[in-house]
């Protein structure tokens, strides 16, 4: 994303056009409800990604994106937390890719060093047990050995990390 390289026209950019979509989306959920009711919003509900977020919070995501010194920080405190994370994975030797985004892309190891699908697989699983969600894209050989993290406050990411070291102690 532009907006976490320091590249201040396109962060601009970037700025309008995200408001431009979230207010476009709340037009059109307020446009269904006002036209179709409750059910059309029930069927909207149905089809969404289960990382979707709800009206209200892309009310409170246009709200912030109006603040730029909120956004700023915000931006700030991703980056370093992103790349103190990057950090430590690595130094667990997991191949992790370079970031310009709020997430990770990496390949875990287990307790025993070994990676691959079935490892991704494992963790990802040990983790929505524990209710810690992160993506995993199976069913193709590039990225089934690979999850996707979202960078998130310092403290679920420690909370991250420390269910990880659980993880592989259970897989040693």
């Amino acid at each position: 994303l532009a907006g976490f390289r320091g590249d201040r026209p396109a962060r601009v950019k970037r700025h309008a056009a995200i408001q431009w979509v979230i207010g476009r989306r709340l037009c059109i959920e307020s446009r269904l409800v006002a036209t179709r009711g409750v059910r059309s919003i029930d069927l909207l509900d149905r089809v969404r990604d289960s990382y979707n977020v709800n009206s209200l919070s892309q009310a409170a995501a246009l709200a912030a994106l109006g603040d730029w010194q909120y956004y700023r920080g915000v931006i700030f405190q991703i980056v370093e937390t992103r790349d103190n994370y990057i950090g430590e994975l690595r130094e667990m030797d997991w191949f992790t890719y370079p970031s310009q985004a709020n997430f990770l892309f990496t390949e875990p190891r287990d307790g025993n060093g070994r990676s691959g699908a079935e490892i991704a697989r494992g963790l990802v699983e040990f983790l929505k047990e524990r209710k810690i969600l992160v993506r995993y894209f199976g069913g193709d050989t590039l990225t089934d050995s690979f999850v996707r993290i979202s960078i998130g406050t310092e403290e679920q990411m420690k909370t991250f990390m420390e269910t990880i070291e659980s993880w592989q102690k259970s897989s040693a």
